[in-house]
């Protein structure tokens, strides 16, 4: 297994033991993707609906300085959190804290990415023709 392979896995181990059984359970039930949520207005996580999201982190986390009002959003989003924590389901907050937790850890994924043969000048491709659309927020 490659040394990057080992080093994903390592976090992704790492990540898993940090939950609780019933968070795990909660979470990613029977190994499935995240339950569907409200998370920065995404209402589902058919693939057609979530991968602009990835596509709009993914843009951001090579070049934060793009994507400047998507990062707002998520600081609005953010503070809406603390403002109303008290009027939030306890279940609601933790789900929402810890998705804007991995979605923050992207980034951090990419160094991998950087330091194997052509994988910095594959980063900077794809940035070079990404493009900025709203819906990619």
């Amino acid at each position: 297994m490659p040394i990057q392979d080992e080093q994903a896995l390592a976090v992704q181990q790492r990540y898993i033991t940090s939950l609780t059984p019933e968070s795990r359970e909660r979470y990613f039930s029977n190994g499935r993707n995240a339950k569907p949520g409200n998370l920065l207005g995404l209402r589902n996580h058919f693939m057609g609906k979530y991968q602009p999201y990835l596509y709009g982190q993914l843009v951001e986390s090579i070049n934060p300085s793009r994507m400047q009002e998507r990062q707002e959003d998520r600081r609005k989003l953010e503070n809406q959190m603390i403002e109303y924590e008290e009027l939030m389901p306890k279940d609601e907050r933790v789900r929402d804290r810890l998705f804007l937790n991995l979605q923050s850890l992207l980034g951090t994924t990419l160094a991998c990415t950087r330091q194997i043969e052509g994988g910095r000048d594959a980063l900077e491709r794809f940035e070079a023709v990404a493009k900025t659309i709203s819906m990619w927020r």
